[in-house]
């Protein structure tokens, strides 16, 4: 089993009763349980902007995430949801035209589902955005 440091900043999952990470994508007759880690991350606030949900801007990602606990909320509706959050701010932070924020959606979007009934995560990956869009930036 590799060292608790070595699954820093990992997902993990242990097959039952042998305390053994395994990934997944293990095969449908493996009960696996999640477990937590410690982790660090930093919070900024960015005043007067009119936001959906959480944005993350990370080494290699720019994502927005969309969290809606309510039960008439779908998958579907929280992957609309991302998309048009993140083409609003390709469009009004990266300062994209609206066919080349759609067409860099098109082209290279990643949908991540955090939890099937709640969270999604839409992400575009850094190297495809202009500079000016590499980090949040406070509103006007």
């Amino acid at each position: 089993m590799p060292s608790w440091p070595a699954l820093r900043g990992k997902v993990v999952a242990f097959r039952r009763r042998e305390g053994v990470p395994c990934s997944s994508r293990s095969s449908k007759s493996e009960i696996l349980v999640e477990t937590s880690l410690d982790v660090e991350f930093t919070v900024r606030v960015v005043k007067k902007k009119n936001l959906t949900g959480p944005r993350l801007v990370n080494d290699t990602h720019i994502a927005s995430i969309v969290n809606n606990p309510s039960k008439d909320s779908d998958t579907d509706s929280r992957i609309r949801e991302g998309n048009s959050d993140m083409i609003r701010w390709l469009r009004e932070e990266c300062e994209l035209t609206k066919w080349e924020a759609h067409m860099l959606m098109g082209s290279i979007v990643e949908h991540k589902i955090g939890t099937y009934w709640t969270t999604t995560v839409t992400l575009i990956p850094k190297r495809y955005v202009p500079a000016r869009c590499h980090e949040l930036r406070d509103g006007n």
